[in-house]
């Protein structure tokens, strides 16, 4: 009965941090397309463009869709950040 107990409370605490997570990378993915409006880049003013000057590289964040691969994307990039600093901690 333990076991079962276990898992089902496993089972809980991913889908309560999945949830979290997912909560994250949708206010991330808002928080882009606010940063980024139509008209900023002058090259695409007719498409939300994020413009990477530094490689001169533009993005496309126009639909919600890549918003939300792009926030998944900084979301991942942050969790790796603070694990491996918290390791090297250890």
């Amino acid at each position: 009965m333990s076991n079962l107990r276990n898992q089902m409370l496993d089972f809980f605490l991913i889908k309560f941090h999945q949830a979290r997570l997912d909560d994250e990378v949708e206010d991330l993915a808002t928080q882009i397309e606010a940063k980024y409006p139509m008209g900023l880049c002058t090259m695409h003013p007719d498409i939300r463009c994020f413009h990477h000057h530094v490689a001169d590289l533009h993005f496309d964040i126009g639909n919600r869709s890549r918003r939300l691969v792009w926030a998944a994307a900084i979301v991942s990039s942050c969790i790796f950040l603070f694990i491996r600093s918290f390791i090297l901690f250890i």
